[in-house]
């Protein structure tokens, strides 16, 4: 793209690109390809705002929809609401099993009373509460920066200096990766990382996914893949057991106004990741744009789109 060569027409880009390519002027915008209705047709309006915000710039549609990086929680629904374990779970920790959990406060409880136990019963062998994937130098830091934000984001009203900021302050582009919310959420990620395997720490994406679609925990959080994967009985065991939640809140949450931490019965849900939402930009210096947004357009209609997102090996 720097060299405006145009060797490439068009491009699978992560969301968080679009600071590097499309002020420079490497993205060609779609509004009068999408409007002109030469094209198959698909709309920004079938999207979340949120998900809208992150194909388009300064209003400028830039992206074509593909796929969509908002992670969610799995979990066992036959463990959590078998009544031996429900009984048990109050006894020991003094309130009732939720299903599903609200905060991760309340997960890493439900983990650590289920970790250990031959719970599932597909084999003889003792099962897990969560499964993480945490190789270095794999996707781990995606699902990081999940579960992080609700420790290390301060809710508001609006973005502003100390509200609903996550990387960086925005007055001074200061990074924030060090602040007291992050490390608080490592501290906690350490100890819920003790709820499953101890190899998992050498573990990748496809690891993990597998080790709970073999029954073997209770919890994975990850991508929409698992959902679809989950009924796929070539791979997975628990298929029509398999249920699925928003990411929890936390109780705990650093304010960076005040440069305390706050304790609530009433937690927000403030972040997600959506990681890359991986989809088509057109390249500037293309001679075919058309050509290329036909392609891009015809994998952004809602047969594609809902196939693409029903078969876990896609990616969508």
């Amino acid at each position: 793209l720097r060299n405006g060569t145009g060797q490439y027409d068009g491009f699978m880009v992560g969301a968080f690109w679009y600071g590097d390519i499309v002020p420079p002027g490497y993205a060609f915008p779609i509004d009068e390809l999408m409007e002109s209705g030469d094209y198959p047709q698909w709309t920004y309006d079938s999207m979340p705002a949120s998900l809208k915000n992150l194909h388009t710039w300064e209003g400028q549609g830039i992206g074509v929809l593909n796929d969509a990086d908002g992670q969610v929680l799995y979990y066992r629904k036959s463990a959590l609401e078998n009544p031996d374990h429900q009984a048990a779970f109050k006894s020991e920790y003094g309130y009732d099993l939720p299903s599903p959990p609200t905060t991760w406060q309340q997960l890493k409880d439900i983990a650590t009373y289920f970790n250990g136990k031959n719970w599932d019963g597909n084999d003889g062998e003792p099962d897990s509460g969560m499964v993480l994937h945490l190789k270095v130098g794999e996707q781990g830091h995606y699902h990081f920066q999940s579960l992080s934000s609700a420790f290390a984001i301060t809710p508001g009203e609006k973005v502003d200096r100390y509200h609903n900021v996550y990387w960086f302050d925005p007055t001074d582009m200061k990074p924030l990766i060090n602040s007291p919310g992050h490390v608080k959420a490592l501290e906690f990620l350490q100890e819920l990382h003790e709820t499953g395997p101890a190899a998992q720490v050498g573990w990748s994406l496809g690891e993990a996914w597998d080790y709970f679609l073999r029954g073997k925990s209770v919890f994975v959080f990850s991508w929409g893949d698992v959902g679809s994967l989950c009924q796929d009985t070539s791979r997975s065991v628990i298929q029509g057991d398999c249920a699925s939640a928003m990411l929890p809140a936390s109780t705990e949450y650093y304010d960076h106004e005040t440069g305390e931490f706050v304790q609530t019965d009433d937690p927000v849900r403030v972040g997600n990741t959506t990681g890359g939402s991986w989809h088509g930009v057109i390249s500037n210096y293309s001679a075919n744009p058309e050509a290329t947004y036909s392609l891009m357009a015809l994998m952004a209609v809602e047969p594609v789109s809902l196939w693409n997102a029903q078969h876990g090996w896609t990616g969508v």
